[in-house]
């Protein structure tokens, strides 16, 4: 913990995410491109232009919001996630580095750093003056739960002189042992351990989902002939350790018995999601099948 306080205080962003537990980097990268996915497509949806018939200053007001509505989401991924500035990019980044651009995109001295910059004061006595927004972090005391978890208890409070006593806030960490030592799980308390977060653990998220995951990646939907061919529909090629899947397989028995097999990549999970999402509470659940050959939730023979 220390040592992780060390380099938060000295920003080393790239420090600080390697003393991150992967599952929890992981986690908060997957968090992460969901809500890039959510900008984006909410980006692409066009905005209101206004009636055709309305008067020139009703159409100017409308145009006017369309600029924002452009402008607001061009950089809302930079904002979020310094110097990313497209989906596409933050796709590519490994989990600790996503993690890193996000402190120092969100780190209070870097932020009220930006903001000088972009007034013109660039010297470094006088980005100094960002300092005071600084909070400094200290170490309580710590419990070894088990041989492999650890709990860590901290207080944090601004870190600027004169300010007198204040109220410090407390947080707890907790650490999970690796093969590397002990990386930062997740936690719980007053704040947040990384500024600007409001949870220790900053995804909710050190949660271990590998075994829902692995439940989904084994679960096959069937369905019989009807309006459309028999078939079924399973995840194929899941590599475990949260990473995507080769794709969901969907096949079709037709009456000649020839089987039509599609391959959805995972990059259209999340599109599928939306299409599917709003039948959620129309259309009524399949019954769970009868066995390995059965119905909504049986497993084929020979299935991935």
């Amino acid at each position: 913990m220390a040592t992780l306080l060390d380099r938060l205080a000295a920003k080393d962003w790239s420090g600080v995410a390697a003393m991150v537990h992967p599952r929890t980097l992981e986690g908060f990268r997957a968090s992460q491109i969901r809500t890039a996915r959510a900008t984006e497509r909410a980006r692409a949806e066009p905005p209101q232009v206004g009636p055709p018939d309305a008067p020139p200053e009703v159409r100017a007001w409308f145009e006017a919001q369309r600029k924002k509505h452009e402008a607001l989401f061009a950089t809302a991924l930079e904002a979020e996630l310094s110097g990313a500035q497209t989906l596409a990019e933050l796709e590519t980044l490994p989990a600790a580095a996503v993690f890193a651009r996000w402190l120092a995109a969100n780190d209070p001295r870097e932020r009220v750093a930006r903001v000088l910059a972009a007034r013109g004061v660039t010297s470094p006595a006088q980005q100094g003056a960002a300092e005071p927004f600084a909070e400094q972090r200290r170490v309580l005391g710590a419990v070894l739960e088990d041989d492999s978890t650890a709990s860590v208890v901290f207080v944090a409070g601004p870190a600027a002189p004169g300010q007198g006593d204040p109220e410090r806030r407390k947080g707890v960490a907790t650490f999970r042992r690796t093969e590397a030592g002990w990386r930062l799980w997740d936690g719980w308390g007053e704040t947040g351990i990384f500024p600007g977060s409001f949870a220790i653990g900053f995804v909710g998220g050190g949660e271990d989902v590998e075994p829902e995951l692995r439940r989904a990646a084994e679960r096959v939907v069937s369905w019989p002939a009807g309006a459309a061919p028999a078939g079924h529909a399973r995840i194929d090629g899941y590599p475990g350790g949260g990473r995507p899947p080769r794709g969901l397989v969907v096949e079709g028995v037709g009456a000649d018995g020839a089987v039509t097999r599609v391959t959805i990549p995972p990059e259209a999970f999340q599109e599928l999601i939306q299409i599917l999402a709003p039948w959620d509470a129309a259309v009524p659940a399949a019954p769970p099948g009868p066995g390995p050959e059965g119905a909504a939730g049986g497993r084929p023979e020979g299935g991935a």
